[in-house]
């Protein structure tokens, strides 16, 4: 039996998480594909949105990673980016 504890994850680490799985499971849905594997470019047309979307999700981690006290990724964390509360 342990007897350590663990911390509960911040809101920071939850969003880092789950921007990070969504970003693998992305990736995954090219790297499964036939199609995917047969194109000179590595990726069909039907998982460029995939693709496109892992990127996005890669640049949004790096910048909650770089910047967590920016007034972008507030906005986001306080759910009033763009204006809309």
């Amino acid at each position: 039996m342990s007897t350590a504890t663990t911390a509960p994850a911040t809101l920071r680490e939850v969003i880092l998480d789950a921007i990070e799985d969504a970003c693998w499971y992305r990736k995954g849905e090219i790297e499964g594909c036939r199609d995917c594997a047969r194109n000179p470019a590595g990726i069909c047309a039907d998982h460029q949105a995939d693709n496109d979307a892992a990127y996005e999700y890669e640049q949004a981690r790096k910048h909650l990673q770089q910047s967590p006290g920016s007034p972008e990724v507030l906005a986001v964390l306080a759910g009033t980016e763009g204006g809309q509360p």
